[in-house]
């Protein structure tokens, strides 16, 4: 049975992330899981930055570039700008294509496979580029976390709270996060189940990702509510994000464990 877990103090912890091709298969635990995020309250537009604190002033983009060519530009583009109107209103729209079109574009890697842009914005532009090699972390295992009150609505560099969730994965590879008694996503990844005929996303998750939308928008995934019990119902889960593409990495519906 999954637990609830109580509120508690963020610790250090690695950040989930790409990895070697050469990661094992871990075996999953009952260890005690308690949860790192705390409740976010808005209150009005005067406070949405305040909200975030000084997350937004790192908010995030991560793009991939196979083979030299950028990604889902326009869908990366959109919430880009999406985001700063959101939080300021009076901001000017961006162009990301101007910086990741520009000369010397991936720092002489994008012709190396995937390449990982990492695109740091705030109020008053781009803030930060940077280029890497990418390579998938492999997920054999996901720990059930119930964290009722995260809130990772807009990509940010700030993943403290979604950090200390994935430092209680115990012997599993990753996690997959329940708020308000609904799956969502996993700690880097939407993801989608399959009953054998359909795949089906979780209508609320914690981030609305830029695959996710071009999944949903070509009829491959429907959104649907699902929650820890219905589980049985699927046969495999599917991760997947801007980096991770579409049935690059799934696994039996059985290795998520509660």
């Amino acid at each position: 049975m999954m637990t609830s877990p109580q509120a508690g103090p963020e610790t250090a912890a690695k950040a989930p992330g790409a990895a070697p091709a050469h990661a094992h298969t871990k075996t999953a635990s009952s260890t005690k899981r308690q949860e790192a995020a705390s409740p976010q309250k808005a209150g009005g537009k005067e406070n949405k930055t305040k909200q975030y604190g000084r997350n937004v002033c790192c908010l995030l983009e991560t793009v991939r570039i196979y083979q030299g060519c950028i990604c889902s530009l326009v869908r990366h583009n959109r919430r880009l700008n999406d985001t700063r109107a959101h939080f300021w209103p009076e901001s000017t729209p961006l162009q990301l294509s101007y910086y990741l079109s520009s000369p010397g574009c991936g720092a002489g890697i994008t012709g190396a496979g995937i390449v990982k842009a990492r695109v740091v914005y705030g109020e008053k532009g781009i803030e930060d580029l940077s280029y890497s090699p990418y390579a998938v972390r492999h997920v054999h295992s996901l720990a059930l976390i119930q964290a009722d009150h995260i809130d990772y609505t807009y990509k940010s560099a700030g993943r403290e709270p979604l950090n200390c969730l994935f430092a209680l994965r115990g012997a599993c590879d990753d996690i997959l996060i329940v708020k308000q008694g609904l799956l969502t996503d996993t700690s880097i990844a939407n993801i989608a189940l399959s009953d054998g005929t359909h795949w089906y996303t979780p209508a609320h998750p914690l981030l609305k990702g830029t695959k996710r939308a071009a999944l949903l928008e070509e009829g491959i995934l429907q959104e649907k509510d699902i929650r820890p019990e219905d589980l049985p119902s699927f046969s495999t889960v599917r991760l997947f994000n801007a980096m991770i593409d579409w049935g690059e990495l799934e696994l039996p519906v059985r290795n998520i464990i509660p």
